[in-house]
């Protein structure tokens, strides 16, 4: 859903905010009948005073649920959204997504008596004392749940949440919207990948300083294009180009260089810049975590430039014997649902290598002001 300042219905100029139904790829628009009857009267009426346009607004409730907390929340969500409107047996608002930064989840992830069940697109909050909470996340990475479920956790957790309560963005395609509509909740494998790509992207801002991939507005639409070739043969070049582009492309390699002490410049390469970061601030296991980006990159080289290059496709074998594969194995499809599901954990294990050395970040921050290289020398 999303807000226009201006439509044309009924023969009138509408201006104001009428919420709507925009798809983000094509942008087409639809007015549901829980707006365009509203519209309908408004038009009417401003035609009957002799105006030459309407002007128009939903109205905006809030509802008897977490009143305490007062989370920030939009109405017009659930009364516009299909499958969010009232049910029989709830109470009035209990669909209203409440959104969130990433960090409230960065948050409880961090503390023993919480435990956090990731699953992509969705997951859960399990809280001390037995109580737990739903969340979804939506295609622009942040994090929801409805506000009836939130009012069903302790005050103490509400209070919490609160201090990571954004403005609604509208967008509630998450496991948790597709679990309430009865469809698969887990998503596809393009859509796991989409989400912890914004979760290191996000955690590593939080903890780092910066974050690794530097997702902006063309990277994040072209994420949500992403999909499964349909006829391997031609499509697949395609589809890893665009991998390419998102995973490793976007990688910031100018701000990994700059937080790294001594001369780096000699490191070329995006992934070779990531690796060498990885072992100096992380410490961490390089080749379980790099290793399905060199095999992207691979690939893509081999469809690409394949012709006549022997080393390519030695590379290309390796790459499928480092996802399980045999290395003549030529299944396109079956290494293709291994890499997205490797290049997804890689990702998600990358967060958590970082959240894990938060506080080491911390202190270098504190330390040289934000610049963790200013203090050292080669």
């Amino acid at each position: 859903m999303e807000f226009r300042e201006r439509l044309e219905m009924h023969g009138m100029v509408v201006t104001g905010s009428i919420p709507v139904m925009a798809c983000m790829t094509c942008k087409n628009t639809v007015v549901p009948d829980s707006v365009a009857r509203p519209v309908s009267d408004a038009v009417q009426a401003a035609r009957a005073a002799g105006q030459k346009t309407c002007e128009f607004a939903p109205r905006e409730q809030r509802f008897g649920l977490c009143a305490a907390a007062g989370f920030k929340y939009c109405s017009a969500d659930c009364e516009v959204t299909a499958g969010l409107s009232h049910r029989e047996g709830e109470a009035e608002g209990h669909r209203v997504p409440v959104f969130f930064d990433w960090d409230v989840l960065l948050w409880y992830r961090r503390r023993g008596e919480y435990s956090v069940d990731m699953r992509g697109i969705h997951g859960q909050i399990a809280f001390p004392g037995g109580a737990s909470l739903d969340y979804g996340v939506n295609r622009h990475g942040r994090v929801f749940c409805w506000l009836g479920d939130l009012d069903r956790i302790p005050q103490g957790e509400q209070e919490r949440m609160k201090a990571h309560n954004v403005e609604s963005d509208h967008d509630v395609v998450s496991g948790l919207y597709k679990g309430l509509l009865g469809l698969n909740p887990e998503g596809s494998a393009e859509e796991r990948l989409k989400i912890s790509l914004y979760e290191l992207a996000e955690v590593s801002r939080a903890h780092a300083g910066f974050a690794i991939h530097g997702l902006g507005h063309a990277d994040r639409r072209l994420a949500e294009r992403l999909e499964r070739p349909g006829a391997w043969r031609r499509d697949i070049t395609q589809a890893l180009v665009n991998l390419v582009m998102l995973c490793i492309e976007t990688i910031d390699t100018g701000r990994i260089k700059g937080s790294m002490p001594g001369p780096n410049g000699e490191t070329r390469g995006s992934l070779n810049t990531l690796t060498s970061w990885i072992k100096i601030k992380l410490s961490a296991d390089v080749a379980s975590l790099m290793v399905p980006f060199f095999v992207l990159n691979d690939w893509r080289n081999y469809r690409v430039h394949r012709d006549g290059d022997g080393k390519l496709l030695e590379r290309l074998r390796k790459g499928r014997a480092c996802l399980g594969m045999g290395e003549e194995d030529d299944d396109d499809e079956k290494m293709y649902d291994l890499l997205l599901e490797s290049l997804a954990r890689s990702c998600r294990n990358l967060s958590s290598d970082i959240v894990e050395k938060r506080h080491v970040f911390k202190q270098e921050q504190d330390l040289y002001g934000g610049n963790p290289a200013a203090g050292t020398t080669a």
